[in-house]
């Protein structure tokens, strides 16, 4: 026992450690490019100008939705701290948070199984491809998820009022992150509080005193859950989503499945050499579980493995099969988009978390953890250098703010390539009160922040309307027109006509262009 006890000491520090590496692609540069990033960041600074300023003339343009949307964590924790922080340093703060807390929450809920050693399985998971694309709520998600179902695991015997309340801030918190995984939550503890009335009911042997416990703890579950299924039907009545029937095929979903498709983040071909490596691992864990399995129960064998399923950590198995049957079957287009991508990363994740749970021998567990730290930090690797480039053009961006005044109205026009910046304009306004005519946030209606409906006037540039131009921005109806103030363009590929060309050089000039010229910003002419 006390070997035991120092070789996880020893342990401990290996886990931190690996933590802390972890964070290189976060901690090495002024900025952590994702594609939604920026957008949160501006977002984050348009919520604290409308509390805090609320005569501006941004208030003309956006307003706070009055819809209490399950997005709002991550873009509250930004406001949060870009109230006494810049916004890079807001966001970095943010993702460190993330970055440690993801790992910690996953380790508390294999400590209350009392399995820690494959608690790695969890690194990959920092990067994911959704993350990338700026999912971070999505992401947060999960380190609420994690939290809630240790703290059930390790409390659902007592039933006091201390317990109830941390249980309901627990779930009311993860509605407030992510409206999906909020709902799996509330399944997961379902299954969780039916668990042990079901294991006896396979065995015939049920007791009163189990069927009061089982109603109990569905009465907390509906206690603790109420406000927030309120909030979920209220926003799933005013909200409206994307209607598809569009699927992936077969054989491509397949295909993300060995390939372990949500740790793919920026370069499939690269990337996926890494991840396949990962996927080989969670089948030979699976295999040595079906293998343990099989030779313990010999007889009686499905009998014995349908009454194994109800134990506790198995749990987590049934939900990881449920969201791979509704992986295959959720057209990918549906409710908010990239369902296929949501739900591969939820199977994978209730994967991982129930291998993470199963005892293996001292031998495979080694084998398993090694083979983790180095498909991660072989992606780790990979992501800080990727880094490095999508930072030198997110600051190229940020340092044309200094040209711009406050409370001026910015059209960007987009002339990159580059499948992660589209959004790289919103860098403009992490720090200056200003309305960036691409805010694809304030359009969908499912984001803190709502375009102002009533009041934006109608906008030009130069001469043309948005109907009169191979791209578009927000404009509204009311008169006298507004010239835009000023034109942000980036990228190198030059998609703009002649006639787009002439108006730009005619009504504004250029006042800032970056070392490389890709980012390039134009001022209306006196």
């Amino acid at each position: 026992h006390a070997m035991n006890i120092k070789s996880f000491s020893k342990e401990i520090y290996l886990f931190y450690t690996v933590l802390v590496l972890n964070m290189l692609p976060v901690l090495c540069y002024t900025f952590f490019p994702t594609m939604d990033g920026a957008a949160h960041l501006y977002n984050s600074n348009l919520i604290n100008e409308l509390l805090f300023q609320p005569q501006s003339i941004v208030a003309d343009y956006f307003v706070l939705n009055t819809v209490p949307v399950p997005n709002w964590l991550g873009h509250f924790v930004l406001s949060f701290f870009n109230l006494f922080l810049p916004a890079p340093i807001a966001e970095k703060v943010l993702l460190i948070c993330y970055m440690s807390l993801l790992p910690l929450s996953f380790r508390y809920f294999t400590k209350q199984y009392n399995s820690t050693m494959l608690s790695y399985l969890i690194f990959p998971f920092c990067y994911t491809y959704l993350f990338y694309l700026g999912f971070y709520n999505l992401s947060i998600s999960f380190i609420l998820l994690f939290t809630t179902l240790a703290f059930w695991k390790k409390n659902e015997q007592i039933l006091n009022y201390k317990y109830v309340f941390v249980l309901f801030l627990l779930i009311s918190t993860t509605y407030f992150a992510h409206i999906m995984i909020y709902a799996i939550l509330i399944f997961t503890l379902f299954l969780m509080a039916s668990q042990s009335f079901l294991a006896q009911l396979m065995s015939n042997e049920i007791d009163k005193k189990m069927i009061r416990d089982t109603i109990n703890k569905y009465v907390i579950m509906l206690v603790v859950s109420l406000p927030s299924l309120c909030l979920l039907l209220f926003f799933m009545q005013q909200t409206t989503f994307f209607s598809s029937i569009e699927k992936l095929s077969t054989s491509e979903l397949l295909t993300w499945l060995i390939d372990s498709r949500p740790l793919i983040a920026l370069s499939y071909g690269k990337e996926a050499q890494l991840t396949r490596i990962f996927s080989v691992l969670l089948l030979v864990l699976l295999g040595a579980v079906i293998y343990s399995n099989v030779k313990e129960n010999k007889d009686n064998f499905w009998k014995k493995i349908i009454h194994k399923l109800l134990l506790p950590q198995n749990i987590y198995l049934v939900v990881a099969l449920i969201m791979l049957f509704l992986y295959f079957k959720v057209p990918n287009s549906g409710s908010a988009g990239m369902m296929s991508d949501r739900l591969c990363l939820l199977f994978f994740i209730y994967m991982v978390s129930w291998l993470a749970l199963i005892k293996y021998s001292k031998r495979l567990t080694n084998i398993a953890i090694f083979v983790v730290l180095v498909v991660n930090f072989g992606l780790v690797f990979r992501y800080t250098v990727a880094t490095k480039g999508l930072n030198k053009d997110a600051v190229s961006m940020a340092n044309a703010t200094k040209y711009i005044e406050p409370y001026s109205v910015v059209l960007p026009i987009n002339n990159t390539k580059e499948w992660l910046e589209p959004h790289f304009s919103n860098y403009l306004g992490i720090d200056k009160p200003m309305i960036i005519l691409e805010n694809y946030e304030a359009t969908v209606g499912w984001f803190p922040v709502k375009w102002n409906e009533t009041k934006i006037p109608v906008l030009k540039f130069g001469n043309l309307g948005n109907e009169n131009t191979s791209f578009t921005w927000k404009s509204g109806q009311l008169k006298p027109e507004k010239i835009i103030d000023y034109v942000i363009v980036w990228g190198l590929e030059n998609k703009m006509n002649t006639t787009e060309i002439t108006t730009l050089n005619q009504y504004y000039e250029s006042i800032y262009m970056s070392e490389n010229g890709a980012v390039q910003l134009y001022k209306l002419r006196k």
